[in-house]
């Protein structure tokens, strides 16, 4: 299925920004993330509110892969 989470390298080419952004909008606190290790991890629900809705996520990310309906 789809990946779950995502790296801030990901999420930048996903969204066309540079990763500086990510990085500057993870240390601002509008988008959660988690790093567990050297690099950060971002989940769906993060980007979920980040977004503005799954809705956004799923068009620029792929769906989930969860039961509809």
């Amino acid at each position: 299925g789809m990946k779950r989470t995502l790296s801030a390298k990901e999420v930048a080419e996903g969204l066309g920004v540079s990763e500086r952004t990510i990085y500057r909008h993870i240390k601002a606190g509008k988008l959660d993330a988690v790093r567990p290790g050297r690099a950060y991890v971002i989940t769906r629900q993060d980007l979920a509110g980040y977004l503005d809705g799954m809705d956004r996520v799923e068009a620029i990310f792929g769906e989930t892969g969860r039961e509809t309906g």
